[in-house]
C-alpha cells in the first residue's frame, strides 16, 4: 500500500471504500481532472514519494516553490541589472558616436583650412614666379633693344 502512486491509491480507495467521507473525497478527486496533485505530477513530481528531484536532491512541494520562487527573484534582479547595464552602455556608444562625428567634423574643418592655407601659397608662389617672368621678359626686352 505505500507503493502506490497517486492514481492507484485513488482507484484502490474507490474500489474498496464504504466510508462516505472517504467516497466524498475520492469523488472530489476524481471529478478535479486539474486538481493540485495532478497539475504538480505533471510538472515533474514523483507521484509515489510525492517529491520534486531539484538541484541534486528531493524536495517536498512547498521547498521546491520556495527554492523556485527565490531563483525566479534572483533571475530578475539578474535581469533587470543587465538591462541597466544595456541602457548605460547604449548610452555610452551613442555618446561616442556623436563625439566620432564631431571628432571627425573638426578634423575635416582643419583639413580644409590646411588645404586653403596650401592653395594660398601656391597662389603666392605662383603669383611671385609670374611676376619674375614678367620682370625677366623685360630685361630680356631691354637686353633686346641695347643689343640691336
Amino acid at each position: 500500500m505505500k507503493n502506490l502512486t497517486y492514481r492507484e491509491l485513488l482507484h484502490y480507495l474507490d474500489l474498496t471504500t464504504t466510508d462516505p467521507m472517504v467516497r466524498r473525497l475520492v469523488d472530489m478527486l476524481y471529478i478535479g481532472e486539474n486538481s493540485v496533485l495532478e497539475e504538480l505530477i505533471e510538472e515533474g513530481m514523483d507521484p509515489i514519494n510525492q517529491t520534486f528531484y531539484y538541484d541534486h536532491e528531493e524536495l517536498d512541494p512547498g521547498t521546491y516553490i520556495h527554492h523556485l520562487k527565490r531563483d525566479s527573484a534572483y533571475y530578475q534582479e539578474e535581469m533587470e541589472i543587465a538591462q541597466r547595464d544595456l541602457e548605460e552602455m547604449t548610452a555610452e556608444r551613442d555618446r561616442l558616436s556623436t563625439r566620432s562625428v564631431a571628432a571627425l567634423l573638426t578634423s575635416m574643418e582643419e583639413l580644409v583650412k590646411r588645404a586653403k592655407s596650401e592653395t594660398d601659397n601656391a597662389n603666392r608662389i605662383s603669383r611671385k614666379v609670374a611676376q619674375e617672368n614678367d620682370e625677366l621678359k623685360e630685361k630680356i626686352n631691354v637686353w633686346t633693344i641695347l643689343e640691336k
